[in-house]
C-alpha cells in the first residue's frame, strides 16, 4: 500500500508540476511576454538549489545538480523519514513548490481577474481538460504527500 501511494503521489507530483509551468505562463504571458515559464522555473531552480546547499551543511557540492529534478519532484525517497538522503528536505521542497503556486495563482488573479481567467478559458477551450488534470493532481498530490511523510 506505500509503495503504490508513493508512486501515485510522484506520478501526479509530474504532472502537476509539468501543466504548472505552462498554465502559470499562459495566464501572466500578458505581462511577462514568453519569459513567463523560463522565469517561474529558473526561480524555482535557484530556490531548490539554495534548499540542497542548506541541507548539506551550506556546502556547494555536486548534489546541487538534484535541483533540476527537484523542480519538477523531490529526487528524495518519500517513504524514508528522518534527515535528506540524496538532495533536501522534502517538506521544504514542497513547500516552496506550494508558495510557487499561492504566489502565481495569486498574480493571475490580481491581473486577470475571473474575468480575464473565464475569458481565457473560452478561448482556449482545448485546454480546459488539461486544467482539470492539473487541479485534480494537484489536489491529490499535495495530502497524499502530507500522508505518506
Amino acid at each position: 500500500l506505500a509503495f503504490a501511494a508513493g508512486v501515485l503521489c510522484r506520478l501526479t507530483g509530474i504532472i502537476s508540476r509539468m501543466l504548472f509551468f505552462p498554465f502559470a505562463s499562459e495566464l501572466i504571458h500578458d505581462e511577462l511576454q514568453s519569459l513567463g515559464a523560463p522565469l517561474i522555473f529558473g526561480m524555482d531552480l535557484l530556490v531548490q538549489g539554495m534548499l540542497i546547499v542548506h541541507c548539506n551543511g551550506n556546502k556547494f557540492t555536486w548534489r546541487v545538480l538534484y535541483a533540476i529534478p527537484n523542480v519538477v519532484s523531490p529526487v528524495e525517497p518519500l517513504l524514508l523519514h528522518g534527515p535528506p538522503v540524496i538532495s533536501t528536505n522534502i517538506g521544504w521542497s514542497v513547500a516552496a513548490h506550494f508558495m510557487e503556486l499561492a504566489s502565481i495563482c495569486i498574480a493571475a488573479m490580481a491581473v486577470q481577474g475571473t474575468t480575464g481567467i473565464a475569458e481565457y478559458f473560452s478561448v482556449h477551450a482545448d485546454n480546459l481538460l488539461l486544467v482539470e488534470i492539473w487541479i485534480v493532481a494537484t489536489a491529490i498530490h499535495f495530502p497524499l504527500l502530507w500522508a505518506i511523510r
